[in-house]
């Protein structure tokens, strides 16, 4: 209640705390133990906390790390955390629960998708098209880059961050729930990006490579299974950059 009162927790929040924590109480009548809560609880120092359920999510997450890149910055070369599109996309294949959920709720609907976009631009000369059975085997995947307020929201020297993320067109067009299908990438400040030039290979130059290639790796198991193809690429997606 404090926490309300102070306006750090919502009223939402506080409200689905409540009904969890009222859960635990009755497993805990019957029983339950809560090895996750008790080794939080014994934390001596509290300043240790977020680093204890970072390595303890990290062991017990099967989901795919970030890789780290040499990318080109303003300042010189520095590590980028990248998450690879095709390692995301092989993890939801092997969870059928998410897979439906997040990539493809229903197979049997990429014909009348295909069908439906048959006259967007993108489809013009695609080369997905050159495959046998195309439109039962392709997912449709878009990107986007959008710059999201970061620091100073809403003052006249706020600065924002690029942020880079791809989602399945087939899981938005069947009416998934947008935060349980858009999937981050990386992201940058603007003024740390740089330009590619005669000689140079500039910020966003490296990333299309990085891209390409995880791509690639999704089209190369295309042999054996579903394959997820970039096809619609939004104006904020930095084609133009």
């Amino acid at each position: 209640m404090l926490l309300i009162a102070k306006g750090i927790m919502s009223g939402v929040s506080a409200h689905e705390i409540a009904q969890a924590a009222q859960r635990d109480v009755q497993g805990a009548r019957d029983g339950k133990r809560f090895p996750d809560l008790e080794k939080l609880a014994s934390l001596e120092q509290g300043r240790n906390l977020l680093r204890s359920v970072h390595d303890r999510l990290r062991r017990q997450s099967t989901l795919p790390e970030p890789v780290k890149v040499a990318m080109p910055y303003t300042d010189g070369l520095h590590e980028a955390d990248i998450l690879l599109p095709h390692e995301w996309f092989a993890a939801m294949s092997e969870d059928d629960f998410n897979w439906e959920r997040t990539i493809c709720p229903n197979a049997d609907r990429l014909p009348d998708f295909w069908q439906a976009w048959e006259s967007h631009p993108g489809m013009m000369h695609h080369p997905m098209k050159r495959f046998d059975s195309w439109q039962r085997k392709f997912i449709p995947i878009s990107l986007h880059g959008d710059e999201v307020p970061v620091m100073g929201v809403g003052k006249i020297w706020s600065r924002s961050v690029l942020s880079i993320t791809w989602m399945s067109m087939l899981a938005n067009g069947l009416g998934a729930k947008m935060a349980d299908i858009v999937f981050y990438i990386w992201a940058i400040f603007e003024k740390n990006s740089l330009p590619s030039s005669t000689g140079t290979v500039g910020t966003m130059q490296t990333l299309w490579r990085v891209l390409r290639w995880s791509f690639q790796c999704i089209l190369n198991e295309s042999h054996t299974t579903l394959c997820a193809v970039p096809c619609f690429l939004s104006r904020q997606s930095f084609l133009a950059r």
